[in-house]
């Protein structure tokens, strides 16, 4: 599964066909970026509403930051995803943007890494943008369709035997996202829900 496949799964989950061709893409930024941001803007801010906040796919969970807010920190590492509490972020460098470069308490198992400064992921761009389109994705479309708690976080249901996308640097214990063959449903792996659309 490639980033546009995770987006065109989210677009074919909200009914949504139309979307603007995406910026051209710059050699200091990663080339998956444009797409993501221009599905984003298709969706538009609504795409997640929970209560009072109205969110777009760059933000309902982990945040997808625009090149335009990008600052380099003091290494000259620019944010890519920053997870919803700022536990861990993934950034690049804009010499090498397609390499992922992670910093804080990466939740996926990999022991070496250190929190306190920036490491190298086994993990490219589109990788980490399709981990967080997936995860945005189904936390946005929690709030519109039929939701199924799991009885058990780890086991992957059996009505959803097609995996849909995995990650070494998630760790070899993450189940990843499954659906069937109809893609009718979407359960994530390892949070114990599986989203259900008649």
């Amino acid at each position: 599964m490639g980033v546009a496949d995770a987006l065109g799964l989210i677009l074919d989950w909200v009914g949504q066909k139309e979307v603007l061709p995406a910026s051209p893409p710059r050699p200091d930024l990663p080339a998956a970026l444009p797409s993501v941001i221009a599905v984003s803007d298709a969706l538009g801010p609504d795409f997640c509403s929970i209560g009072c906040h109205n969110n777009t796919l760059l933000n309902v969970q982990d945040r997808i930051w625009r090149p335009e807010d990008m600052r380099p920190d003091a290494k000259g590492v620019l944010p890519l995803i920053t997870e919803n509490q700022s536990v861990w972020q993934l950034g690049f460098v804009h010499s090498a943007p397609e390499q992922v470069l992670v910093k804080g308490d990466w939740l996926y198992g990999d022991d070496d890494l250190q929190p306190e400064d920036w490491c190298p992921l086994s993990m490219t761009s589109e990788d980490a943008l399709i981990l967080a389109v997936l995860i945005n994705g189904f936390f946005g479309l929690f709030t519109r369709f039929e939701t199924r708690e799991e009885p058990d976080f780890e086991i992957r249901p059996a009505d959803c035997p097609v995996l849909l996308w995995s990650h070494q640097a998630l760790g070899i214990e993450w189940p990843g996202f499954w659906t069937d063959s109809d893609r009718r449903r979407l359960h994530f792996g390892g949070f114990g829900q599986t989203l259900i659309r008649v």
